[in-house]
């Protein structure tokens, strides 16, 4: 058997899209007219004729791939955003007694609503005494809420706050470094640094193999003051802004046909509850606790045809490609990211740029604390090939407030606010 050599993890990047035949380089007048490669789905042909020709060139390098489809891989997604929010720090706003009545769609809803000088409207949540963390979400942390669903909800909305670049740029580097380093590896060479033995592992959609993707970064139109949380202790005098609608960030992916997806998690806290039920995507084999529904929404084409709403909701600004950037693919030649890890400095380099600023220690430290742990649950996943357990069709549910109100209502009800 021979050592294939390769000490360094490597990318291995399908081709961008389906345009031309790898032997003849014919294109299609559509690219429906080309076919992939059933077996690896890495190679296009424009017909039979042409594929037993290459056939010779490709076998070797062809082998075998585990598609998995991205409708049901994304709740496993999902679930590592919500346990990089579970891992992170822990939100003032859970430490301390809710103070007055902030429930939705009342009289006090719109009393807590604050303006300030810069434009800038929010929710105010009044925030108390400290409290032990065993009242976190009970009746202690928030003794005036309108019933046990509307302060739950509350909770969650608070928890998946914060921090979110971090969070998701570890779920995508992570990603991209457990399952795109991994290939079909010949039986005469030693499969190393990859932990699906011989098998490439790809992500697809309805078959067409995924040609990218990143996280995108943009803004969030139509989010009304109601939705938008801030946190005030008086006894403090500490105010904190939640999470800002305008610095926004998701998921994209782009198939080889040319497709754009994307995957929201972060819209949660503001008021938009779209969740996924995780539980049958937690192995307790890899240490994962189930976390039950959790927010995210995967905006794909039946997403599209039956919310068409939610294209007009986001404006993109730029995207980062976790799988063609020469820098994300220089770091991935190390193996484990974490806070050990040698190829950090060429991310956190990406993390500045992504954000646009110089980023926090804290963030940095908290995105390669997230990455240990995301590599190592996707790797498991990748190593046992858990996912082809996972349901086709994830259950999808909305949480809701009562009464719960349109974009549209909210903003006809409300007032100027008060005025800081």
């Amino acid at each position: 058997m021979v050592d294939s050599g390769h000490r360094e993890r490597t990318i291995y990047l399908h081709l961008a899209s389906l345009d031309h035949c790898a032997v003849c380089w014919k294109t299609g007048s559509n690219t429906q007219e080309l076919r992939i490669c059933e077996a690896c789905g890495e190679k296009i042909y424009c017909s039979q004729k042409c594929q037993k020709s290459d056939w010779e060139n490709h076998k070797r390098g062809c082998g075998s791939t585990d598609r998995i489809d991205l409708k049901s891989f994304y709740p496993l997604l999902c679930y590592l955003v919500h346990l990089n929010h579970l891992n992170g720090p822990k939100h003032p706003a859970l430490e301390h007694k809710i103070l007055g009545s902030p429930n939705p769609n009342t009289d006090d809803d719109y009393h807590d609503l604050l303006s300030f000088p810069d434009g800038k409207s929010f929710k105010l949540i009044a925030l108390g005494d400290e409290i032990p963390s065993s009242s976190e979400g009970t009746y202690e942390w928030w003794p005036t809420a309108m019933s046990t669903q509307v302060r739950e909800r509350l909770r969650n909305r608070i928890i998946a706050e914060g921090h979110l670049l971090a969070v998701l740029l570890a779920v995508c580097l992570s990603l991209a470094s457990e399952m795109y380093t991994t290939t079909a590896v010949p039986e005469d060479e030693k499969p190393l640094l990859q932990y699906s033995e011989r098998r490439r592992v790809r992500l697809a959609y309805q078959r067409t193999p995924i040609a990218d993707f990143g996280i995108a970064k943009g803004r969030l139109e139509h989010i009304v003051v109601q939705d938008k949380l801030a946190y005030f202790h008086s006894e403090k005098e500490h105010f904190m802004e939640g999470q800002d609608p305008e610095d926004h960030y998701w998921i994209y992916f782009t198939t080889a046909r040319g497709e754009e997806l994307f995957l929201e998690c972060g819209m949660g806290t503001f008021n938009m509850g779209i969740r996924v039920d995780t539980d049958a995507y937690a192995n307790p084999r890899f240490y994962m606790l189930t976390l039950g529904k959790v927010y995210g929404f995967f905006h794909d084409r039946e997403f599209r045809r039956n919310a068409p709403i939610f294209s007009e909701r986001r404006t993109t600004l730029a995207r980062f490609s976790m799988l063609r950037d020469p820098g994300v693919c220089q770091a991935i030649r190390y193996h484990d990211p974490g806070l050990q890890w040698p190829g950090k400095a060429g991310m956190l380099s990406l993390m500045d740029r992504i954000a646009g600023r110089t980023c926090s220690q804290e963030e940095k430290e908290l995105f390669l604390k997230f990455c240990t742990t995301n590599s190592f649950i996707l790797r498991q996943n990748i190593h046992y090939r858990a996912y082809r357990g996972f349901p086709s069709s994830p259950v999808v549910d909305w949480e809701t407030d009562p009464d719960e109100k349109t974009c549209e209502e909210k903003r006809k009800k409300q007032p100027n606010g008060r005025t800081i």
